[in-house]
């Protein structure tokens, strides 16, 4: 009897060892997993921002072609119309100013 109770806590200790294991593999998992999302999350984050830019450019560019062509034909009043807008658009690129071309569309 008292061999058999050894054997039954030595296998209980075994499935103590083992359940043990697979927690510490799961929480490893759990914190890859974790670490991913965090990175996707930054990659999104950083695209959603690009995409956003890339768009303030797009406006800002046809916004500054639209202004010259109205200017050379003298249209004064559309050109006033449209520069409240242009100025909106310019403000989201306050921090890229040292670029060139930017600095360029800005004048």
């Amino acid at each position: 009897a008292l061999e058999e109770a050894q054997k039954a806590i030595q296998q209980l200790f075994g499935k103590i060892k083992d359940i043990k294991d697979k927690a510490e593999k799961s929480e490893q998992m759990v914190k890859e997993i974790t670490r991913d999302i965090k990175q996707l999350d930054h990659a999104k984050r950083h695209l959603t921002t690009s995409i956003t830019t890339l768009n303030h450019l797009h406006m800002l560019a046809g916004g500054v072609d639209s202004l010259e062509a109205m200017t050379r034909r003298r249209q004064y009043g559309e050109v006033a119309n449209l520069l409240q807008g242009v100025m909106n658009v310019l403000e989201h690129f306050h921090k890229y100013m040292g670029i060139p071309q930017i600095r360029q569309l800005s004048e």
